[in-house]
């Protein structure tokens, strides 16, 4: 098997583009080396279905990437390992004050996305509450 290395340079290249911008430089997230990960999907208890269809998506898209199997769990099977949280409930587990409002200053809207990275955990939200 070919070995292969998956990298996080999706925020850098996004805003490239203009897309999105970062405050600061983003440093790479290896997520899946050599035919082994360390990380795993987050996805909390009672997430909506489009939230649990983009985990099983983003599980299908990087094991045909990585030839790895991606993990989906819930935040109480989590022992200390690095994650890529989807949807706002998995999000707000790896950092509960991060605003993820629909509507007022700084909100997401129903179409709004956030990519971002929390120490070793990404995470891929939209706002609580949308109708995406």
């Amino acid at each position: 098997m070919v070995k292969q290395t998956v990298r996080l340079g999706l925020l850098a290249w996004l805003a490239g583009l203009g897309i999105c911008q970062a405050a600061e430089p983003v440093p790479a997230l290896t997520l899946a080396q050599d035919g082994r990960t360390d990380y795993a999907i987050l996805l909390a208890p009672g997430a909506a279905p489009p939230e649990e269809t983009a985990a099983r998506e983003l599980r299908r898209y990087l094991r045909l990437v990585t030839g790895v199997e991606f993990a989906i769990l819930a935040p109480e099977q989590v022992v200390d390992r690095p994650l890529i949280a989807v949807g706002p409930g998995a999000a707000k587990t790896i950092s509960p004050g991060l605003p993820l409002n629909r509507t007022g200053e700084g909100a997401l809207g129903h179409d709004g996305v956030v990519l971002r990275t929390i120490g070793k955990h990404l995470v891929l939200t939209g706002a609580v509450g949308s109708t995406r």
